[in-house]
């Protein structure tokens, strides 16, 4: 029987406020992080050092999309503004004043060159790269507006609302195909499964659920935490998944059968406070950030030997 370890590589340092999310930077070894503080940090998870970049906004940044192919990246503010910042020149390249409350989520369509933004205020926004020119918007509503996931192929789009509701677009014409009843309050993040056709959902009310992504049927569910889940994460190979919750503990679940492979609490942790992002190194570790100020890295060992 399959036994795991994991242990904690590094914890990284720099931040005067809690980390609000992660995005993978222009090599392996560099992450960018945005916290309460209201700055923007690039770090080096190999030297455990920033590297010489940094944006000070005017609010807290809750939202990143790093756009490699165009050195670009995306920041969603709590105010609603949109800061396109130009790698090679290190300079801000476009504001966009767009959203009329905070933007919770950033997504690239790769192929057709959107970027595309979900705001409190109920807005989805399209948003043409590199001129970021509004293509379309979608209104749905006066409820917050959350998790956003696009699978593998970019055909589907998933949206997570404060209401529960989860919202279901392909991405040819951006019509709207599934509205699913998902959650008991908000829906905090989404991912599609990497091997099964399954859009997975997680919710203030600590449920992990499992969505069939082309009739919307429940497939199943989990009490995956004791308080809101605020990420969850596939592996780059899809053999296993990571969840954040508010009740200051992340999980590792084999992404098969979502059996539970590791918890991550005091004392591995170093400050009980929410953890609130994730973002897969590699196939075996993971990044976890959260209200402790810290960017922490987490390796995972499979041990196939059996038990005597």
């Amino acid at each position: 029987m399959s036994q795991f370890t994991i242990h904690r590589r590094a914890s990284i340092a720099g931040h005067n406020g809690g980390i609000y999310a992660l995005s993978k930077g222009p090599s392996p070894e560099q992450f960018f992080t945005a916290g309460a503080d209201r700055f923007v940090a690039l770090w080096n998870i190999t030297s455990e050092k920033q590297e010489a970049f940094a944006v000070k906004l005017d609010a807290a940044p809750y939202s990143l999309a790093f756009i490699e192919e165009e050195a670009l990246l995306c920041i969603g503010n709590a105010e609603g503004k949109l800061h396109i910042v130009d790698l090679n020149t290190r300079k801000e390249s476009k504001l966009i004043d767009f959203h009329k409350k905070g933007v919770y989520g950033l997504a690239y369509l790769s192929a057709q060159k959107l970027l595309v933004s979900v705001g409190g205020e109920g807005n989805i926004g399209f948003w043409s790269v590199p001129e970021f020119k509004l293509k379309l918007q979608i209104p749905i509503g006066e409820y917050r507006l959350r998790g956003l996931a696009i699978n593998a192929n970019e055909s589907l789009l998933a949206i997570g609302s404060a209401d529960g509701l989860l919202h279901v677009f392909e991405t040819e014409f951006f019509n709207e195909i599934l509205t699913i009843d998902a959650h008991e309050g908000s829906i905090n993040c989404i991912a599609f499964h990497p091997e099964k056709p399954i859009i997975v959902t997680g919710g203030k009310d600590a449920r992990l659920r499992f969505w069939n992504a082309s009739s919307g049927k429940k497939e199943y569910e989990i009490e995956a935490h004791n308080f809101a889940i605020y990420d969850v994460k596939f592996s780059p190979n899809g053999q296993m998944a990571a969840t954040a919750s508010f009740d200051k503990t992340a999980k590792i679940w084999d992404a098969n059968s979502f059996d539970l492979i590791a918890r991550l609490e005091a004392p591995e942790l170093k400050n009980r406070r929410s953890l609130n992002c994730i973002s897969w190194v590699s196939n075996d570790e993971v990044a976890i950030a959260g209200d402790d100020k810290l960017l922490s890295l987490w390796q995972i060992q499979k041990d196939d030997s059996k038990n005597r």
